[in-house]
């Protein structure tokens, strides 16, 4: 915003002011609405977080003890202690999605030419191998409509953005009544959601079905797959453009097993033998992360393009052959966290990863609140959740490793210590359409 700074929780950034408004706010403004005050994020922006060493940490607002999530935690945590009535935030890999899910309101993350980011600031310009893109927040999701509306408005587009397809928000589809072919799931195959979550998904199915909705069990493919080139795209500078804004940072204990894993990923250590040890000890989800982040040659960053475009097709052919409309998913692995969570867990926020590789559309809405049963289902996750989503073809689906199973990993452990005091907290889904002629 013109005559403030941006800082990103970074401190070097401190007292920059902005000569002009972003483009996105400058849309907004023309539309008529009034920026009244700016919310905190994490520190660079590449954490489920929220919390900096300059302004410090936003909590929950219905639990002081966990997380709004991040990086648009300021946001979501306004918004529903009914601060705000309209937010933006920016969403690479959940950042506006998983707030929104975690606060109780509305978020939708556009496809990634839909909304200009002219004028903004990122730690990683230039990354386009995972699609970043600005997206709405709201309690309503009708006010979501109307912001998506104002920023993709012909007339003014036209001079303001070239790389932003000039297609204005189409209200015929939004508002259409026809009945829709849904598909759902509740385990990815990386890890299944926790019963809260999946009880969401579940429940809101209820209500579709309940509409004259058909609503049919869908099996995402290749999710383990496109989860590690969401890794390697975001990595694959080795860290050094994250690296250099925060040289001289004080770092948040958020990111500090982000910046300690880039630090160490070309190590032949992080990179050959410590997977080795994982996978001998059965850890493979850990392993394959660790040997997919780090630094790529121009070749390997070539291929690992070359092959999201040809997952971004398997999954158009998985829908044709389904003939799914819509998703319907967790928003989330786990209900909101502690803070100190957060730097340990970044993996859990796949059900969000998968539409930013696949750069789909996809929205959160809130389902429910949280119970006392959720909590007392926990000792069986996530081998029942496995078993419920897999059956007899999850052994296979193992060792074909197109499925993780068990893993008692440390993520594992801190999703279960996690959901302990959960019961009240917000439930959301996720939604995303298989066709992009509406977002």
């Amino acid at each position: 915003m013109q005559g403030h700074d941006c800082t990103a929780g970074l401190a070097k950034r401190c007292g920059l002011m902005l000569d002009a408004d972003g483009e996105a706010v400058a849309l907004l403004k023309a539309a008529g609405a009034i920026p009244f005050c700016r919310t905190n994020t994490p520190q660079t922006n590449l954490s489920y977080g929220c919390s900096n060493p300059i302004y410090g940490a936003t909590l929950h607002p219905m639990d002081t003890a966990r997380t709004p999530g991040g990086s648009s935690g300021g946001e979501a945590a306004l918004m529903a202690l009914g601060g705000s009535i309209l937010g933006l935030g920016t969403d690479v890999g959940g950042s506006v999605r998983v707030p929104a899910a975690f606060c109780g309101i509305c978020g939708f993350k556009p496809g990634g030419s839909r909304i200009t980011r002219r004028g903004s600031f990122s730690v990683l310009a230039g990354q386009s191998g995972v699609i970043a893109a600005f997206g709405p927040m709201s309690p309503e999701v009708s006010a979501i409509a109307e912001c998506m509306a104002a920023l993709t408005t012909i007339p003014t587009l036209q001079h303001h953005d070239a790389t932003v397809a000039p297609v204005p928000w189409n209200w015929g589809e939004y508002s259409s009544t026809r009945k829709l072919k849904i598909g759902y799931y509740v385990a990815d195959g990386f890890i299944a959601a926790t019963p809260a979550c999946a009880r969401a998904v579940h429940e809101a199915c209820h209500l579709l079905r309940q509409r004259g909705y058909e609503v049919v069990p869908f099996r995402p493919p290749m999710v383990i797959q496109a989860l590690h080139l969401f890794i390697k795209l975001l990595t694959a500078d080795g860290g050094k453009s994250a690296a250099e804004h925060l040289e001289d940072e004080v770092i948040d204990d958020s990111l500090r097993a982000f910046v300690q894993g880039v630090r160490a990923s070309g190590s032949l250590w992080k990179r050959q033998l410590l997977p080795r040890l994982m996978r001998r000890k059965g850890k493979h989800r850990t392993a394959d992360l660790l040997e997919a982040q780090g630094m790529c040659s121009s070749s390997q960053l070539w291929n690992a393009q070359a092959h999201r475009i040809h997952l971004i097709t398997l999954w158009e052919q998985a829908v044709q052959a389904a003939g799914i409309d819509v998703f319907v998913t967790p928003a989330h692995v786990m209900l909101p966290p502690p803070p100190h969570v957060i730097a340990w867990s970044g993996i859990t926020l796949c059900y969000t990863q998968i539409f930013n590789v696949l750069d789909f559309p996809a929205g959160t809405v809130p389902v429910g609140h949280a119970t006392v049963q959720d909590e007392e289902d926990m000792p069986s996750w996530p081998r029942q959740a496995l078993d419920d989503a897999f059956g007899s073809e999850l052994h296979e689906l193992i060792q074909q490793g197109l499925v993780y199973g068990v893993q008692d990993d440390a993520v594992e452990r801190l999703v279960r210590d996690s959901s302990c005091g959960i019961a009240g907290l917000p439930t959301a889904v996720q939604v995303s359409p298989s066709f992009p002629s509406l977002l």
